[in-house]
């Protein structure tokens, strides 16, 4: 039985499920939570903890560092990466040199959140890559979203490409238009924002999602770039219906009546039209695609993507 852990410093809980699953023991490659530039420095001691083991699982690029320094001690320890981070998107160069440096040179195998992820890395990388779709922490089936009003939900952190600051300004183009339309924001996103708009509530962390989920009818996640966010399939399973950009790793899901869901870009005025459009779908259309959204997240909760993850996770390792 080989031994395997799972390197991680903060991990997302789907993450951590996953590697729950694989029997992994957990390894925090920076428990001092050292500055990234000193993280080599920190590599050198924690690689004495992860050197005896046969596999390592690692939950993001930020753990390759001490990854590749324990394989070039120990040549035939298998390295599998687990991509959900910018990684491959909008690392400053030099960064981005040196870690793609270390994926060619040590990593055996990838595994990928979404199709679009993968189609990213094979730009770049040629090692063996499965996809597998992180689940939905909580699924809210049981909550009774409102269709028929013009309230807005975001949830997600205060990174400039998850496009809340995008979804402001189209907000604003809506309400000149129609003095109804209500925005939440909801998690860390609210810390940057310091407008104040009329129909604009920023939240910030909250102890239940429940509440917004059934005041709102849109769930809105218009982002440069989203490898696949658990929120979009919390806010489908609670009925909401979503508008995300083709950038978001769900849009590559959606299809036939979904497909006028996604985004081709995610300028305020895009967004802003896209929104009127859904809004002025008459209830039964509404109803139909809220059903449809529900549906399709019952494949993405925690037992079906674990099962799906073992499956990917093994096959790799018994490919290389």
């Amino acid at each position: 039985m080989k031994k395997i852990a799972f390197i991680y410093q903060a991990p997302h809980p789907s993450h951590a499920g996953f590697a729950e699953s694989i029997n992994a023991e957990f390894i925090n490659y920076n428990p001092s939570y050292f500055p990234s530039f000193l993280i080599p420095i920190q590599s050198l001691f924690r690689s004495n903890l992860i050197v005896s083991y046969d596999v390592l699982f690692l939950e993001s690029g930020a753990c390759l560092p001490v990854a590749s320094w324990v394989k070039a001690r120990k040549k035939n320890i298998k390295i599998i990466l687990l991509v959900m981070d910018p990684l491959f998107y909008n690392l400053f160069p030099i960064k981005k040199t040196f870690l793609f440096f270390l994926i060619r040179k040590y990593v055996d195998g990838i595994v990928a959140v979404s199709k679009y992820m993968k189609q990213l890395i094979e730009k770049n990388v040629s090692c063996p890559i499965k996809v597998t779709y992180p689940y939905a922490l909580k699924t809210y089936e049981n909550v009774r979203s409102n269709l028929n009003n013009k309230n807005i939900l975001f949830i997600g952190h205060a990174r400039q490409t998850k496009g809340y600051k995008k979804l402001i300004e189209s907000f604003k183009l809506l309400k000149r238009m129609d003095h109804k339309w209500e925005l939440y924001l909801v998690g860390e996103c609210s810390k940057d924002v310091k407008e104040i708009i009329d129909g604009l509530h920023v939240e910030g962390k909250v102890p239940k999602l429940d509440p917004f989920f059934s005041k709102c009818s849109l769930y809105v996640h218009p982002a440069d770039f989203d490898p696949c966010p658990v929120s979009v399939w919390e806010a489908m399973s609670a009925g909401l219906i979503p508008i995300i950009t083709k950038d978001v790793g769900q849009s590559e899901i959606f299809s036939n009546e979904l497909k006028k869901l996604i985004l081709d870009n995610n300028k305020p005025i895009t967004i802003a039209n896209k929104l009127t459009e859904i809004d002025g779908l008459s209830n039964h259309n509404k109803l139909k695609l809220s059903k449809k959204c529900k549906r399709i997240v019952e494949n993405y909760i925690k037992e079906k993507s674990i099962k799906a993850f073992r499956k990917s996770f093994f096959k790799l390792i018994n490919s290389i």
